[in-house]
């Protein structure tokens, strides 16, 4: 069988469906991000990390003082609170997270990364990057993709506008 986005161009009717490129972008971004999550979780697995509890971690590290709310980690990750409060719950139980309520404010929790977590990071990051963090096909490597995707993350994600049905 041909390749895919090739099978895709050769019966994509222009005259019904428009201009085949927004589609055959949105099938290699979505089969790439398969691909890089797969790595991803592999190298991540071998450490007994999820790939939301390792993003929790790292934020902590780069945190100024390795301490955030679970709102703003909410936030920062674009996940449900309550997302955060699960993966917590694992990265406590591992001791690689300390969980505290916050003086200032006693309805909200914050989470505090430990030594252990700090060394946890290191060592599946440097595995993560000898796996080029699951970029290895992409041309001009990860730098490339960076700039490409860049503008997507400068900006909080946001709904799409629904356009009008005829």
């Amino acid at each position: 069988m041909a390749d895919q986005f090739d099978w895709v161009a050769d019966r994509w009717d222009p005259a019904v469906l428009g201009d085949p490129a927004g589609f055959l972008a949105l099938g290699a971004l979505l089969r790439a991000h398969t691909a890089v999550i797969a790595a991803v979780d592999a190298v991540l697995r071998e450490w007994g990390v999820s790939r939301t509890g390792y993003l929790v971690l790292v934020t902590l590290v780069l945190a100024d003082d390795g301490t955030r709310s679970h709102g703003r980690l909410a936030r920062d990750l674009s996940v449900h609170p309550t997302t955060i409060t699960l993966v917590t719950d694992a990265l406590v139980k591992d001791g690689l997270v300390r969980r505290a309520q916050d003086p200032a404010d006693r309805r909200a929790t914050l989470s505090t990364i430990t030594a252990k977590g700090r060394r946890l990071v290191a060592k599946a990051t440097g595995d993560l990057d000898a796996a080029d963090f699951g970029f290895a096909a992409a041309p001009g490597g990860t730098a490339a993709v960076v700039a490409a995707l860049r503008p997507y993350g400068a900006r909080p994600p946001t709904a799409p506008r629904r356009v009008p049905r005829p």
